[in-house]
């Protein structure tokens, strides 16, 4: 999950807004600012990381049924 925008908050109020937006989802909550790019590369990091997880797992389900 993202904050945008960021970069129109203070320190104080991105915290404060992640911290509620982040018990609301349940998700971990990553403030960014699109358009001066500030968080988007930490995104995209975590965003790869879950891909290739997913992917990772799909493979091992594929060799496992191919085992049957």
């Amino acid at each position: 999950m993202a904050l945008n925008k960021c970069d129109f908050l203070s320190e104080e109020e991105i915290a404060e807004k992640t911290k509620l937006l982040k018990e609301k989802v349940k998700a971990e909550v990553y403030p960014i600012s699109a358009i001066a790019g500030q968080g988007v590369e930490t995104v995209l990091r975590k965003l790869n990381q879950i891909v290739k997880k997913a992917k990772e797992k799909e493979k091992k389900e594929q060799k496992a049924e191919e085992k049957e």
